[in-house]
């Protein structure tokens, strides 16, 4: 049996990582941003706790109904929102 076509896949991850290590690397970025512009040092975690306000209130809302649908399909919903090719 011929080995199915991974490209897709592995472009997918590989830009999940990519994205991730930017999701990464911006705290830190705006951390060094206000402290060399002299902002206020509460400012600081302010901008940290804010930056994890989406998926705390977000996540419990949303995981309950991400977990009743069938397991292929946000995958298949993430993948058309931003996506210039088909991936049926």
């Amino acid at each position: 049996m011929p080995a199915r076509s991974t490209w897709k896949l592995d472009f997918l991850a590989a830009g999940q990582g990519v994205s991730s290590a930017g999701d990464a690397m911006t705290p830190i970025a705006l951390m060094l941003a206000f402290q060399s512009a002299g902002a206020d040092p509460l400012l600081v975690p302010l901008v940290l706790v804010l930056g994890l306000l989406p998926s705390v209130v977000l996540g419990p809302v949303l995981a309950p109904l991400v977990d009743r649908m069938e397991s292929s399909r946000p995958l298949r919903i993430l993948c058309r929102c931003g996506s210039p090719w088909d991936w049926r």
